[in-house]
């Protein structure tokens, strides 16, 4: 039988949460630079987006002609989380938009590389802001925060494959699961 996804979704901030060592600190950091990192925004997302149109194998993902739109649900997705909370409205809207990703064929290897450029415009303008140790201080908690996200997403594809396995093996979730622990047991 399937855990529950209630359970399954706790259990994903959970382990997303010790990993990455994220914590309320670093969205209350988040909320004290956000009118700071708010003017970071426009940067962001250009860089995002000129880099993923201008590989083909990431431009792909797209439909033409829906660059705008995309870059608006970003800008406001980076601008929502400089005001989230590590609470239950934070992960289950991460674990959707991770969906959306999943629905899209983002692979992980899309998110892991994007998430670094991300991560290297909002360490260059934060120390910039701040100066170099809170800057750092800033830019690790943004690590944190969009390290979590991009977890919830890869989570997301091994469910997925999980799922899929099971279907076309037609063999229970706890089978898959017991052979998965035997694999890593040799």
């Amino acid at each position: 039988m399937a855990a529950d996804p209630e359970n399954r979704f706790s259990d994903w901030a959970e382990v997303v949460r010790h990993l990455t060592g994220l914590s309320q600190d670093d969205f209350d950091l988040m909320h004290h630079i956000a009118p700071l990192a708010r003017e970071w925004a426009d940067e962001i997302v250009a860089v995002f987006y000129n880099t993923l149109y201008a590989n083909a194998q990431t431009a792909a993902v797209f439909h033409d002609g829906e660059r705008p739109e995309r870059e608006r649900t970003l800008r406001a997705w980076y601008l929502a989380l400089l005001q989230a909370n590590d609470d239950d409205l934070f992960w289950s809207g991460q674990t959707r938009i991770a969906f959306v990703h999943l629905r899209r064929h983002v692979s992980t290897q899309y998110m892991v590389g994007i998430a670094v450029k991300m991560r290297e415009v909002f360490e260059r303008r934060a120390i910039e802001a701040l100066g170099r140790r809170r800057g750092q201080a800033a830019a690790r908690a943004f690590d944190r925060i969009l390290s979590a996200v991009v977890g919830l997403t890869a989570e997301g594809y091994d469910v997925l494959a999980h799922a899929a396995f099971n279907k076309d093996a037609a063999i229970d979730e706890n089978m898959i699961a017991w052979l998965i622990a035997q694999d890593r047991a040799r």
